[in-house]
This record gives structure tokens, sequence and C-alpha cells, in this order.
């Protein structure tokens, strides 16, 4: 399959396709706001935060068990679920 142009990547864009890692980048990098990549960038930035929040309320609870069984506990089944959900 050949390169694709500029109209076919930005049509692309739009229908949520995968272009490759060099098309994004482009449309990463368009200064001139031809193409918009809003939407899978939001949804990327989306999972991170939800992979990066699930592991500080994972460690948050580990070092209540470091404290004491109960503090663990309540940690582990209460505050850091209730904590995940709020922020």
């Amino acid at each position: 399959m050949g390169a694709l142009t500029e109209w076919d990547q930005k049509g692309a864009l739009e229908r949520g396709e995968h272009i490759g890692v060099q098309g994004f980048f482009q449309a990463l990098f368009d200064l001139s706001f031809r193409r918009s990549i809003t939407l899978r960038l939001t949804g990327i930035l989306y999972a991170i935060t939800l992979a990066l929040g699930g592991l500080y309320a994972l460690g948050w609870s580990l070092a209540g068990f470091g404290k004491s069984l109960g503090q663990g506990l309540l940690r582990l089944v209460a505050l850091a679920p209730l904590g995940f959900l709020l922020c």
C-alpha cells in the first residue's frame, strides 16, 4: 500500500482510522491546523490517566498495609476506590 495523500490522511483521522505513526506525528505537529487529532489524543491521555490513577490507588493501599492491617484493608476496600472514582 502506498503512502496516503494529505486528503486521505485527513479523512482517516476524522473517521478514527489507523494512519500509522508517521501520519500521527504529522498531524500532531501540524501548525497550520488542517488536521485534528483531538479525539485520538484524548483517548490516549484518558487511558494513561486511568492506568496511573489505578497504580497510585494500589500503591497507596499497599502502603496502608505497612502501617497496620486495619488501615490497609480500609484503604483497599473503601478509600482507594472512592478516591479513584471521585478524581
